[in-house]
């Protein structure tokens, strides 16, 4: 199993209503069985970054959205609640 960092813009992208196991992306190097976990920044300068959510992938389907190629998914994980925050880590 490898491991991803996926980055998640909650100014561009929302938050509310995104699934935790997705991640919408132009190009993915992710296999079936790699761990995927998302980062997101959220906020006005400074932004706020915090580990929201993980999945392990079980799936890599192309996209209708002209922004994104792929959209990445797995059943396995889901959100953090409460997300760690990351900004004054070392």
């Amino acid at each position: 199993m490898r491991h991803f960092i996926a980055y998640h813009n909650s100014e561009k992208m929302g938050y509310e209503d995104s699934d935790p196991t997705v991640l919408y992306t132009s190009k993915t190097s992710s296999e079936i069985g790699d761990a995927i976990w998302i980062i997101t920044g959220s906020g006005k300068s400074p932004k706020r970054f915090s580990l929201t959510s993980w999945f392990v992938v079980n799936e890599i389907a192309a996209t209708d959205d002209a922004r994104f190629a792929f959209a990445v998914r797995g059943t396995e994980g889901g959100a953090l609640n409460p997300a760690p925050g990351l900004n004054d880590l070392p």
